[in-house]
C-alpha cells in the first residue's frame, strides 16, 4: 500500500493525560493504492506539492513505496526545523 499523500494533517497522534505518545496513525487513505500497480509521474502524481518525491512531478518517470520514504523525511524535517525543506515560487 502506498498512501501518496502523508503530510503532518494526515497523522494523528494519541497522548495520554501527563502527555506521552501512546500510538501514532496514518489517516486519509483516499488517494492511497497498491504497490503493484505500474505508476509513472504526470498522470500518476497525486498529493501534496510540499511533500511529493521529485519522481512524481516529471512526466514518464517511473516511481514506487519510495515515495512515502520520501514524505516521512520531509514531515522530520519540518519537525525538527519548523520549516519546509524546499520553499519557492516554482
Amino acid at each position: 500500500m502506498i498512501h501518496f499523500d502523508l503530510k503532518p494533517q494526515n497523522i494523528l497522534v494519541n497522548l495520554d493525560f501527563i502527555g506521552i505518545i501512546n500510538d501514532v496513525r496514518i489517516c486519509d487513505f483516499g488517494l492511497s493504492g497498491t504497490t503493484e500497480q505500474e505508476m509513472k509521474g504526470g498522470r500518476d502524481s497525486r498529493g501534496t506539492i510540499h511533500y511529493m518525491a521529485p519522481e512524481m512531478l516529471f512526466h514518464d518517470v517511473k516511481f514506487d513505496k519510495r515515495i512515502d520514504a520520501w514524505a516521512l523525511g520531509v514531515i522530520l524535517y519540518r519537525l525538527i526545523t519548523g520549516n519546509l525543506p524546499f520553499v519557492g515560487a516554482t
